[in-house]
């Protein structure tokens, strides 16, 4: 059954928990072995990226990639989530300026540290946040550290004269980033509670929500080769006595000048992909192989 191998830039749809997703997925393309890169929340949408069977060795170089979301922020509320589906623990009258919002946005680039969720994927001592959360056990104030590339305010959505209800904002962030901890942030930052109430992933790396497959529209003929996926590295090809060298003990000498001693390549050999590697210390090392 599980002859395919590869990726494909899946849309997950608003409402649709990430294993149900997969799950409907690995039906619609008749395979047993895949997995999704980057979990996004139930009631959020957008790119979330599927490997298929030996693509799946692959998962972290895409992890890596920087995200791009566009959420709706709304003021004058606090839930238990940080998101609109939650809980409302508190209420406020005040709401900020757009000139308050958007100086907010100016200041959260760079390192930023922000809040994690209670309701997240992190880890406590081996137990996820959300199963201590759903267990009656919340655990807050825990810190993270995000690097956020763009921060801007894009709509202003309901406005009132005491200030902004809702707002649309674009976040360039790394791995790993919550959104919801980011809008925690910029409610204490303006004392006034803010939750996510919309959630996007429109971009990840290179490849932005245009080139996306929704759900209905998966089938097999959609799934790129794994060395298409990752064209965003640069590429390395060997051939001869270095690839020999390399085939055997996966790693070779390697003086040729390179764009970057610090990322990983693609690396071709004489018939094609051979997997991913790096440079360190003038060596050429095989991280995964095809």
């Amino acid at each position: 059954m599980q002859e395919l191998d590869g990726f494909l830039w899946t849309i997950k749809p608003r409402g649709l928990k990430p294993m149900a997703f997969l799950s409907k997925v690995k039906s619609a393309l008749g395979v047993k072995k895949a997995g999704y890169v980057g979990a996004l929340d139930p009631f959020a949408w957008g790119l979330m990226p599927v490997c298929i069977g030996r693509a799946c060795r692959f998962s972290d170089f895409f992890l890596s990639l920087p995200k791009t979301y566009v959420c709706v922020v709304q003021f004058g509320l606090e839930t238990d989530t940080w998101d609109i589906t939650g809980n409302v623990i508190n209420l406020s009258e005040h709401r900020p300026s757009v000139e308050a919002l958007k100086e907010c946005l100016d200041t959260l680039r760079g390192q930023v540290e922000y809040p994690i969720p209670p309701l997240s994927s992190k880890k406590v001592n081996g137990k996820r946040l959300y199963h201590l959360f759903y267990d009656g056990k919340p655990v807050t104030g825990l810190k993270g550290i995000a690097h956020v590339s763009k921060s801007l305010l894009l709509e202003v959505l309901e406005s009132n004269e005491k200030g902004i209800e809702k707002a649309t904002v674009l976040f360039e962030v790394s791995k790993g980033t919550y959104i919801r901890g980011l809008a925690k942030k910029i409610g204490d930052m303006l004392n006034v509670p803010c939750v996510v109430s919309e959630l996007a992933r429109v971009k990840i790396g290179h490849i932005s929500i245009s080139a996306g497959v929704p759900l209905q529209d998966v089938d097999p003929g959609k799934v790129i080769s794994t060395d298409e996926a990752l064209s965003f590295l640069p590429d390395i090809h060997v051939q001869g006595d270095v690839e020999k060298r390399l085939r055997q003990s996966g790693r070779v000498d390697y003086s040729m000048s390179v764009s970057s001693a610090s990322s990983y390549y693609r690396i071709w050999g004489t018939h094609g992909f051979l997997g991913v590697g790096r440079i360190s210390t003038g060596e050429l090392v095989m991280e995964r192989w095809w």
